[in-house]
């Protein structure tokens, strides 16, 4: 940080402090996303894919599940319809079953009668080419059920949905744009999740040692100074910055207004903690 902006920065605090409880330290730190996902086909799909329809636009809200883009599917399809056919074909296996049935009647019939072992052991032996082939007919209908389950999966994968409730920041493909293993687009999609918001402060070491997990601390956005709500410490950074003898400390406060990350967000320490506090920034991730 530049000292110019660490002047500005404690400058800031100090005015905050003298407006409010003067037994209290008030810090400032950057919103960020609580959740950041880029989302994209590459690593899905095989070949090259065209993308067919682009769902959603930066700035649109989406739920976990959500379709984002869709990718040209009528060929995969295709060959997903030949898989399913191929999958539900037990002919091979029921004819093998018919054939033992009646092999297993015959040596039943000849072991029963008056025929020299000879006939007996050869009527066995087809009895037990029969099974063989009910065997392998069995397994290879095994075979063709994970080869359709393995298409669908493909056939699935190239529709693109969100992974989590969030907002589209940024979209990198558009309709009639081929995807490949090789593409250089940055993701298809960049979903962000802003509630909750997370709030990164860089505490002294002294004032980090005070807190513990899911600690209440006072967080308001800077639209409303004077509107505190609870936030809770999510994140204690187990290292301490050895220049500085700074701490990371995260608090997640809830956002159901949907404001936007990178906004100076209010942090108010509990008196404890103000000593020899001024000047204490956060900082965005």
């Amino acid at each position: 940080m530049s000292a110019g902006l660490a002047l500005v920065c404690a400058a800031e605090v100090r005015a905050q402090v003298a407006a409010g409880d003067s037994d209290a330290q008030i810090v400032r730190g950057i919103g960020t996303p609580s959740e950041e996902h880029k989302v994209s086909f590459e690593a899905n799909s095989e070949g090259n894919n065209v993308i067919k329809e682009v769902v959603v636009k930066p700035g649109d809200w989406v739920k976990k599940g959500d379709i984002l883009m869709t990718e040209d599917d009528a060929e995969a399809r295709a060959q997903l319809a030949v898989a399913k056919a191929a999958a539900e074909a037990h002919g091979a296996a029921d004819e093998a079953q018919v054939t033992i049935e009646a092999k297993t009647k015959i040596v039943e019939g000849l072991m029963k009668s008056i025929h020299s072992d000879r006939e007996i052991v050869d009527a066995e032996l087809e009895r037990d080419t029969a099974i063989a082939k009910k065997l392998q007919a069995d397994e290879d209908h095994k075979e063709r059920q994970l080869q359709y389950e393995l298409q669908q999966v493909k056939v699935d994968h190239m529709t693109l949905r969100s992974p989590i409730d969030g907002v589209v920041e940024n979209v990198g493909l558009f309709a009639g744009e081929v995807v490949d293993g090789n593409s250089s687009k940055n993701g298809a999609c960049y979903i962000v999740s802003i509630d909750p918001l997370w709030i990164e402060l860089h505490l002294t070491a002294a004032q980090a040692d005070q807190l513990k997990l899911h600690d209440k601390l006072d967080v308001a956005f800077p639209s409303d100074p004077n509107k505190w709500q609870p936030g809770e410490v999510i994140f204690l950074d187990p290292m301490v910055e050895y220049v500085g003898q700074t701490r990371t400390v995260r608090v997640s406060v809830p956002n159901p207004d949907e404001k936007p990350s990178g906004l100076p967000m209010l942090v108010r320490l509990p008196p404890l903690l103000g000593a020899g506090a001024a000047g204490a920034v956060g900082l965005a991730k």
